[in-house]
This record gives structure tokens, C-alpha cells and sequence, in this order.
């Protein structure tokens, strides 16, 4: 392993701050264990209603708007609790602050601008690796963890002024974050990049697909889920494109078991 190697994990949700499946549980243990292994590990989270009480989380630096269509935002620093995990947080109330969960309200239902809020925390991550970078701080790699990060691959591969390495792992294929096309534009996704090899999906513009597609390595929770996804059964329709990712020079042994 490289030394001094850095690593900014970008999720929805992890354990104890927010919850809603095995997900969290994992943003939890990994950049702990990354961190044993001397691994410079930290954390980028969206700042959800109470998430930065728990945290003693600090702002950092100036607002600014990572993406035209949304609002600014500004960066809080802090820690996991009950560890030294450094955690960012992503401020900016009128995406994140709301009752409910993560993803929708208590009815249940999403919320109506999950693109951007979770385009902003995409975008956010991407810049930690770029050289335009919102902290001093910049990772060599950024790991983005189910739809809600996949778009970080793809701005981090349209953006000249990146640095960093992405990687993507999928916890669950059946929710993949397709979004109207109409959204791109609020995204600033070029048109170029809307079609059948880059984010494009069934007339959609889809997270876990760009997450798939445009990162440097793929991941999954286990070799058997590799397996499973790559076919018809448990692929939910992107089984193509991940017998696609098998067959690409940069695969990780993850999916090289798969095969």
C-alpha cells in the first residue's frame, strides 16, 4: 500500500449519525480499519438535520456553490463519534435540514430534488479531488459509496483539474438513482456525456450507473454479490454494463473473482 495514502470516503449515511440499512454500518468500520492500516481516512456527509451537534463539527473555510443551479454551501469539519475519524459535512439547510430520513419524508415519499442534493454531495467530493479543492487536504482517492456518491466518478472524469483516483463500490444495484434527463443541465453534465456509454439509461440520467462507468476501479460488498449482479436475475438491467466493467484494463480483484 502507497504510503501516505489518503482517502475520502463520500456516502449518504453512516452509523451513528444517520441510518437506514447496511450501508451505514459500513461507512462506519472501513475508514476505522483504513486507518489502522495508516491509511489517511475521512469522511464527506451531507450535514442532515442534528448531524452536526453530534460531530463538534467546526466550519471551514468560505461558502461556495459547487453546483450554479443549487444554493452555496459551506464545509464543517468534525469527527465520527467515539473515534478520530475525521468527518466533513456538507451545510447547506435548505437540501439537508428537514424531518424525515435521509431520502425522503416520514411519509415515505423522496424528496422531489434528491438529484441535486445528492448532485451536490457528488459534486463536493469531486472537488476534495481536484486542485481546486474546498480544504488544503486532497485525497488520492475518492471513494464513492452507492448512487447517492456515483456521480463523483463522473465529475471527477470531466474535471481537467483532477487528481484523484475514483472508486465506486455498489452496497445495493436495485436503487440507482435515475433521474429524469431534464436534471443534467442543474447537474452541469454536458450533453456529451448523455448517451448509452456515459450516464445515460433507458432515457434517464443515472448515479449508479455513472458510479460503474467512469470510476477507475468497481467494488462490491462481496464476491458472491459481484456474481450475482452480473446476471439478468439480480442485475436489475445494468448487468451489461458491468460485464462491461469486467472485461477493463483498471477492475479491482473484486470483480476479477466474479469472472
Amino acid at each position: 500500500m502507497p504510503v501516505n495514502l489518503k482517502v475520502l470516503l463520500a456516502a449518504a449515511e453512516v452509523q451513528p449519525l444517520i441510518k437506514t440499512g447496511g450501508l451505514a454500518d459500513v461507512c462506519n468500520a472501513l475508514p476505522k480499519a483504513l486507518r489502522r492500516l495508516d491509511v489517511d481516512a475521512r469522511l464527506l456527509l451531507p450535514a442532515y438535520r442534528g448531524v452536526a451537534e453530534q460531530t463538534d463539527a467546526r466550519p471551514l473555510g468560505r461558502s461556495f456553490r459547487p453546483i450554479l443551479a443549487g444554493d452555496k454551501v459551506r464545509l464543517l469539519k468534525g469527527h465520527l463519534p467515539d473515534s478520530r475519524v475525521p468527518l466533513y459535512l456538507i451545510d447547506c439547510p435548505t437540501l439537508y435540514d428537514r424531518p424525515g430520513g435521509p431520502y425522503g419524508d416520514h411519509y415515505g415519499r423522496d424528496f422531489w430534488d434528491n438529484a441535486l442534493r445528492f448532485g451536490v454531495l457528488s459534486k463536493v467530493a469531486a472537488l476534495f479531488g481536484s486542485t481546486n479543492g474546498p480544504d488544503a487536504w486532497r485525497p488520492d482517492v475518492v471513494h464513492g459509496h452507492d448512487w447517492h456518491a456515483g456521480l463523483a466518478s463522473a465529475y471527477l472524469k470531466f474535471d481537467r483539474s483532477s487528481t484523484a483516483a475514483a472508486v465506486f463500490t455498489v452496497h445495493n444495484l436495485a436503487y440507482q438513482g435515475n433521474f429524469d434527463r431534464k436534471v443534467r443541465k442543474a447537474l452541469g453534465i454536458s450533453s456529451l456525456a448523455f448517451h448509452m456509454e456515459g450516464l445515460e439509461f433507458y432515457g434517464h440520467l443515472s448515479f449508479m450507473k455513472a458510479g460503474l462507468y467512469y470510476s477507475d476501479e468497481v467494488t462490491t460488498v462481496s464476491p458472491t454479490y459481484a456474481r450475482e449482479i452480473q446476471t439478468p436475475e439480480y442485475g436489475c438491467a445494468m448487468e451489461g454494463v458491468l460485464r462491461h466493467r469486467v472485461s477493463a484494463v483498471s477492475i479491482c480483484k473484486t470483480w476479477q473473482l466474479a469472472t
